[in-house]
């Protein structure tokens, strides 16, 4: 069997390999979600009002062909600073994100996507 070396995209905190030779891969997405209002913020040096707040979220979801159920848990996150936002994605992966992606991968039998 020949294996084929890759590297990760940017946004997959976590990957696991199926049967089928497919990945569950847990990603991280980080987006503006709107302005921090007055009392939001417990940042003691914020003198400015109406900052970006961010969103984190991290999925779980299987990139195999034909997987029955490719969708695990997402867990949402907000915060007020970016650099906020990457130390809550590196603190760790949610136990039911871990749990869901590691029996799924256990379990999956569906085939990897080739091709586009």
């Amino acid at each position: 069997m020949t294996t084929t070396q890759t590297t990760w995209p940017d946004d997959v905190l976590a990957r696991y390999l199926t049967a089928g030779q497919a990945t569950v891969d847990i990603t991280l997405d980080t987006t503006t979600s709107g302005r921090c209002d007055t009392g939001h913020c417990t940042r003691s040096w914020d003198a400015l009002d109406g900052h970006p707040t961010y969103e984190i979220t991290l999925r779980a979801s299987c990139t195999a062909t034909g997987c029955a159920d490719p969708y695990g848990p997402t867990d949402t996150l907000d915060t007020c600073t970016q650099q906020r936002a990457a130390d809550l994605a590196l603190l760790g992966i949610p136990r039911r994100l871990r749990t869901w992606a590691q029996h799924h991968a256990a379990e999956c039998r569906a085939m990897l996507r080739t091709g586009n």
